[in-house]
């Protein structure tokens, strides 16, 4: 019986890993918010060799705490984040992919338009503003301001980590962020 889970476990880790290099067909089958077409646009999209090439090494079936208020999604979690869960399966037909979130609910995203040396640049997005088609915004005069949901409002509200996923954990490995959130307050 434990030789079965276990082959079974590695054929649902093989397809995983190889849905991860067709985004389109990883999300369209189960997709909460957007039907098949719109999520046309995400056959432009793929993850570098080495995101794909992290999740290979580790296949993370649960989550892992990788430190300073971060968590990856597991193998299981991704799918969900991106499909069902806000702001990831808002965001996810603009090529901004949700691999992890913070304990407060923020998303940290690979922004798949923006690459260095074929690597995606690493987003915090602040779920309390991306959590539908349209964002939320309290003015500084108190007045609240709605906008609709392109790509050109993530780039403009969101705010940048890391140019690259390797230099991302890279800072995470070597300390260099105490508490992801804070890039949000520096917005």
């Amino acid at each position: 019986m434990v030789k079965i889970i276990n082959l079974n476990l590695k054929i649902l880790v093989y397809q995983y890993h190889n849905l991860l290099y067709n985004l389109y067909e990883f999300f369209i089958d189960k997709h909460s918010i957007y039907y098949e077409d719109d999520l046309e646009d995400l056959k432009n999209y793929s993850l570098s060799p080495e995101v794909i090439s992290f999740y290979k090494k580790i296949h993370p079936t649960d989550g892992i705490n990788l430190g300073a208020d971060v968590g990856l999604c597991g193998s299981y979690t991704l799918k969900r984040e991106n499909t069902e869960c806000a702001p990831g399966a808002y965001l996810i037909k603009y090529g901004v992919f949700t691999f992890a979130s913070t304990t407060g609910g923020n998303a940290i995203c690979m922004d798949l338009h923006i690459k260095t040396n074929g690597e995606p640049r690493i987003i915090i997005v602040d779920h309390s503003v991306f959590s539908n088609e349209e964002i939320m915004l309290l003015n500084k005069d108190g007045t609240v301001t709605f906008e609709k949901l392109s790509y050109a409002v993530i780039y403009k509200y969101t705010v940048e980590i890391s140019s690259t996923f390797l230099d991302f954990l890279d800072m995470l490995k070597n300390n260099k962020i105490d508490n992801i959130e804070q890039y949000l307050r520096s917005k």
